[in-house]
Order: C-alpha cells, then structure tokens, then sequence
C-alpha cells in the first residue's frame, strides 16, 4: 500500500513503538527485497501516552477523544501544545492539570500575537532574529526535538528583541507548530492574491465599480461572539477569526474582495451525535434553550456559506452570519 501511493521510496514512516516489531522489521525485509534498495530513509517511532501515570488503553478505560476534551471546555490546539512539550520518543503523561497550562502558555502567547500585530512596521528586523532563527531551526531539525524549540521560543520572547521582529520569527516558527498563529489569515491572504491574479489574467474582477473579484467566507463560532465558561483558549481563538473577517473585509474591499465569516451553534456533526450518545452532551438541554428546539444541520451551514460566497451576497462584506437556530439571539444562559 505505501509503495502504491509514496512510491518505492519516500521519506519518513511513523508508529508506535509496539509497531516496532515485528511489523516495522517485517516491512523492510520485505520492501527491500522487492525494490532491490531502502524503502524508507527515516522510522519515527512515538512513544506510549499516559493518563495520569497509567498506559492510556480502552482496557483501563482511561482514554480521552478529543472531543470529549471540547466538551470539557478546551481547545484542540491546547492539545497539540502540550504534546509538543514532550519528545516524541518519551512517554508523555496526560493530565487535565498539564492540560491546563499548556492552554494557559498558548493564550498567553496568542495574546502577544495580537499585542504585536498592532505595532508600527520596521524597516528593517536586527540582525539577531536570524540568530534566533537558526537556534529555533537547529533544535527542530535535531530529531524533532521540539521541547527545546519550545524553550528557545519563550526565551526569545522574553527577550530585547523588538516586538515585530518577535512577532516575524513566530509566524514563522508556526510553520511547523502549527498553532494557529496566522492559518486563517495565510489562508485568505493566498485566496485574496489568487483572485487579483485571475482578474490581473483577464479574468472576472473589479473595474473600479464595485464589480467583485471575488468572496472569502471564514468559518467561526457562537463562541467568538459569547463567553462561553471554561473556554478560554477556544473562544479567545474564533473571536480572532471574527475581528480578522472584518478587518481584511476593510482591507480588501478596494480591491473588490468580499470577506465573510459563518458562526456555527451546536451542529449535529459526526463527532457531536457521539458526544450526545454518550451521554457528554445534553441534546434535550441544548434544544430546549434554542428557540428553534433543534440542533443544527450540516447543510444549514453550507448553505450559509453558498449564500456569503454568492453573488446574491454581492453587498454584503464584513458580517458574521450565526447558523445557530436563534441560540445567540436569545443570549447565553
């Protein structure tokens, strides 16, 4: 199967250390065999997840689904913050303690994002940020060693440098911590230029009468628009993508580019219908609060989103449309 899609060679293979053998060893005899050379260059093997001390396993019945950790007011990328505290090759320890700081690390550090975007461009960076750089990089390039990239950042953060240049290397730290520093802009800002270009080519674009070249729709949250308990990181992170919708719809609207955002409620989505059979979310107490008494559809979404990108949305630009069945209307209680 991996030689189908990657080829007789390709890069880097990844598995659990129990993937060890015989199933990793048995895959290169047999690979090598066939091909006449290496199939892999790189075997990257992670190391068991704990909970609380113990091997997380179904059988102990101490595994935690990500959405469940949603559920419990966290954000996912506060998850993938914590994990990358730990080297892959050792054990991590889950608890909802750790958990806890290391969404309290990320917002903090989301928080100088914003603090640093508001600052006056440079002219030009020090010359220490590629000083930084290279640390941040050589940690990383060292066998994923990303605990030490980690603290290089902080250290870097707290240090002399100017905000802008802090603000340059962690964006383009991001790239491999992909925390959600600048995704949704980087996102809109390649869909913005692409519609220039096409229009620059000849193609469908402003003449300077308000003609559009084109329509971005963000997707948010109910809880970028209310406070939501316990949800900090989650909240604090959609509420960015919502003030960022209406800036880059300021930005972009001279060059005929309409930026959008849809909200979502509580939508009955695969992981949701889990989360209800389980019994971690109250179907009956979030209908019952929704004027509408039901749970929001996937295609209510989609359509919302077919509406902001189409031309009968031709005038509007900087909204953020909630797909909630009234839920922000009749307020958070």
């Amino acid at each position: 199967m991996a030689a189908k899609y990657l080829g007789e060679r390709f890069d880097i293979h990844t598995g659990g250390v129990d993937n060890i053998f015989p199933h990793h060893e048995d895959e290169i005899a047999q690979s090598e065999a066939a091909f006449g050379h290496p199939h892999v260059n790189y075997w990257v093997h992670a190391q068991h997840l704990l909970a609380d001390g113990a091997k997380m396993a179904k059988s102990s019945g101490n595994v935690f689904l990500l959405d469940e950790l949603i559920s419990r007011g966290f954000a996912p990328l506060s998850f993938r913050y914590l994990c990358l505290t730990i080297r892959y090759r050792h054990r991590m320890n889950f608890t909802f303690t750790s958990l806890k700081a290391a969404e309290k690390a990320l917002t903090n550090l989301r928080h100088r994002i914003w603090v640093w975007k508001g600052l006056p461009p440079l002219d030009e960076l020090p010359p220490e940020t590629d000083e930084w750089r290279q640390k941040f990089w050589s940690a990383v390039e060292n066998d994923l060693d990303m605990p030490a990239a980690l603290a290089q950042t902080w250290d870097m953060v707290r240090s002399g440098l100017p905000g802008q240049a802090k603000l340059a290397l962690l964006l383009d730290y991001d790239r491999i911590y992909g925390i959600n520093a600048k995704g949704v802009f980087l996102c809109s800002q390649r869909a913005a230029r692409g519609m220039i270009a096409g229009a620059g080519q000849g193609g469908s674009g402003q003449d300077g009468n308000g003609q559009s070249r084109g329509a971005i729709v963000n997707i948010g949250s109910i809880a970028g628009e209310n406070a939501f308990p316990n949800r900090l990181g989650y909240c604090g992170s959609k509420a960015a993508v919502h003030h960022m919708t209406r800036v880059m719809a300021i930005e972009w609207a001279g060059h005929g580019i309409r930026v959008n955002c849809v909200a979502p409620g509580y939508i009955r989505t695969d992981i949701v219908a889990g989360m209800i059979e389980r019994g971690v979310i109250d179907e009956d107490g979030l209908t019952g609060r929704t004027p509408q008494r039901r749970l929001g559809e996937v295609r209510d979404v989609a359509a919302a989103v077919v509406y902001l990108a189409g031309d009968a949305a031709g005038s509007i630009t900087g909204a953020v449309l909630t797909v909630d069945g009234g839920w922000d209307a009749y307020g958070y209680v």
